[in-house]
């Protein structure tokens, strides 16, 4: 087990569920029990840093778009407040 990325194996940890645990799991189990040089090591080794890769994107993806969600709301109820504003004075 020499040369396995320790902080890897924590990142993809963190992005287990119930729908994907026994598919990460085994990446994780076969990555660590291969030799470091195995072919098959590098190949366990590239689906976990892909199935983090692609987690990080759209957990950022999903935090970009709740950003731009809220800041549609607050700017709705400024506009509104404005609204209101520009009738009293009609």
């Amino acid at each position: 087990m020499s040369d396995v990325d320790h902080y890897l194996i924590y990142r993809a940890q963190k992005f287990i569920t119930a729908a994907n645990v026994h598919e990460v799991n085994t990446w994780i189990f076969c990555y660590q029990m291969f030799e470091p040089d195995s072919p098959r090591r590098k190949r366990y080794e590239q689906l976990l840093r892909e199935f983090v890769g692609t987690k990080n994107l759209t957990l950022g993806t999903r935090v970009q778009a709740e950003l731009a969600r809220d800041r549609r709301i607050n700017l709705r109820a400024l506009s509104t407040v404005i609204d209101e504003q520009i009738r009293q004075f009609l």
